[in-house]
């Protein structure tokens, strides 16, 4: 957490994601050598990385032998490296780099300030609150507070004032409004969105009925179709407008309020 330095990008071609994950240290560490960075802490959300670059001994046959040596010879020429697992919800910044890079296909891009496809992680970094993905299959609870995070970050980042959380589920509801049970599965979760409840903000959660939570179901449907991630809409997609016009015309009134 801390301001933008530099930021790289580039495309290797097919490869499992290890080979992935040393490709960017080995660029990360040369980077670093030539921007004349002398500290560097290398933070990698795959386990396997980290053992094989804290390992005291990596056999001359193993497979990936080169990249590690390599990665440990670039290392020796700063004055301190470090290498440290984050959680994958931790490294939102490096998957958006990495992301550009594939869909780019440009060898290799440097950036000397945040560029905007990373924008909304790197400010969620600042703000000390990790990004989490989408994570495909799971149950409907995980989903609801997952989004719920989603939009609360994108609207304080945005610096909405004032924001009404509509929800379909008064479970999710109630596991937010109680917060007590830290051994909740979601209890991460949970207390990211109470914690964004507690800022400086006006911030309302509702109950309404399915129906009329209908451009939101909307939203999770096109979700299916997308890559894993945030998606963030200025307009709204096709699949939404018509909804949207029936919105308009027909007022959604609350049943309940939660708070």
């Amino acid at each position: 957490m801390g301001t933008w330095l530099i930021g790289i990008s580039g495309f290797l071609g097919h490869g499992n994601a290890i080979i992935a994950e040393l490709w960017g240290v080995i660029l990360g560490l040369q980077t670093a050598n030539k921007t004349n960075f002398s500290r560097v802490m290398v933070e990698m959300d795959s386990l396997v990385g980290i053992n094989l670059m804290n390992g005291p001994f990596v056999n001359d046959f193993h497979l990936l032998a080169p990249m590690i040596f390599k990665c440990k010879c670039l290392a020796s020429k700063l004055l301190e490296v470090r290498f440290g697992h984050t959680h994958s919800e931790g490294n939102s910044i490096a998957d958006g780099l990495a992301k550009h890079g594939l869909t780019s296909k440009k060898d290799y891009h440097l950036f000397r300030r945040a560029p905007p496809f990373a924008t909304l992680a790197y400010r969620s970094d600042l703000a000390g609150i990790s990004f989490p993905k989408q994570t495909g299959k799971g149950d409907i609870l995980c989903a609801e507070t997952n989004g719920i995070l989603n939009d609360l970050l994108l609207a304080w980042n945005k610096n909405m004032k004032k924001i009404i959380v509509e929800l379909d589920s008064l479970q999710a509801i109630n596991l937010i409004k109680d917060n007590t049970d830290k051994e909740h599965a979601l209890s991460f979760i949970i207390n990211k969105i109470t914690n964004l409840f507690d800022r400086d903000w006006d911030v309302r959660l509702v109950h309404v009925n399915r129906d009329g939570n209908s451009l939101a179901n909307a939203l999770a449907f096109r979700d299916h179709v997308l890559d894993y991630g945030l998606h963030a809409f200025d307009v709204p997609p096709h699949s939404c407008i018509e909804i949207l016009r029936e919105h308009r015309t027909k007022a959604c009134v609350p049943t309940s309020p939660a708070s």
